[in-house]
């Protein structure tokens, strides 16, 4: 099982910055007996890449079957994260019970060329939160220095990391927990 760390913020806006990519994630919640854990399914539906050469459409859909238990602080969880068949997937749908959330993905750019230590995505929530705007920047090296990108710092309205209202699991199960900025 892997370590996912990560930082968590509450946006007043979406930042204006070139993203790379734009998905349409689809996030079903599954009952779990076991505290401070939670079992999704993810589907992931890739809507548009954006580079240097222009805006080109996309139709890939992908499905991830994901377990997370926290241990300790909320910004350091346990992830296991399998890639599932699309029948698999329609199984878990169609006979199990769930909360869902449904959010646009967007992708930040590497604005300095630097290789990335951090992968930085912004989450816009259409469902059940409804203009919920979060940022999330994941560690992807060990030990690498954290700082928030330029052009994230000016939208920033709080860090929610430590908030457990604003994990994607409790979002889904408890609408109209959080403050949409």
């Amino acid at each position: 099982m892997k370590i996912e760390k990560e930082r968590k913020y509450l946006l007043r806006g979406l930042p204006d910055v070139p993203y790379t990519k734009i998905v349409l994630i689809k996030q079903y919640y599954f009952d779990t007996k076991k505290e401070n854990t939670s079992l999704r399914l993810r589907t992931v539906e890739d809507i548009l890449s954006i580079d240097s050469k222009g805006i080109h459409p996309l139709k890939h859909i992908k499905n991830y079957i994901t377990f997370k238990e926290v241990k300790g602080e909320l910004s350091e969880r346990n992830e296991l994260e399998e890639r599932v068949s699309k029948e698999w997937a329609g199984v878990l749908i169609n006979t199990m019970a769930y909360k869902m959330v449904y959010k646009l993905r967007y992708y930040w750019p590497d604005l300095d060329n630097n290789i990335r230590t951090h992968e930085i995505i912004i989450d816009h929530f259409i469902f059940p939160e409804c203009g919920l705007l979060l940022a999330e920047i994941e560690e992807k090296a060990p030990n690498s220095n954290f700082a928030i990108p330029i052009g994230l710092e000016n939208v920033i309205e709080s860090d929610v990391t430590n908030d457990i209202r604003y994990l994607n699991c409790n979002i889904a199960r408890v609408p109209s927990c959080v403050k949409v900025g």
